[in-house]
């Protein structure tokens, strides 16, 4: 799985963005609130959607999943559907930030 970088220009003001691998990983973990960290106010709003969704995607699989599991087997179980989340939720967030950078007049370089 590769992870694309992205690179933005503002049009009229030398300002440069990136978003590389650990853009990636900041928005695995934050989520909704790394979209309002880069600066994106009205996007952080679709982003909070996304991560709801996620986290009710999560509750409903380790309602209908784990409710035969015990212990350990449990425990496993839900740092999986953890990980899963974030890793899941990475790419839609990113794609909020390229998606608020475009819709602003930044021109995007994908590599």
């Amino acid at each position: 799985m590769r992870l694309k970088t992205y690179i933005f220009e503002h049009p009229r003001e030398n300002l440069v963005r990136t978003i590389e691998v650990q853009s990636y990983v900041l928005a695995a973990l934050f989520g909704s609130f790394y979209v309002l960290y880069r600066g994106f106010v009205g996007r952080f709003f679709l982003a909070l959607l996304v991560d709801m969704f996620l986290i009710l995607i999560a509750v409903l699989l380790t309602t209908i999943v784990g409710f035969g599991m015990r212990g350990a087997a449990l425990s496993i179980f839900l740092l999986v559907v953890v990980v899963a989340i974030c890793v899941l939720r990475a790419r839609p967030m990113i794609n909020i930030i390229k998606v608020g950078y475009m819709t602003q007049g930044w021109t995007v370089t994908p590599h």
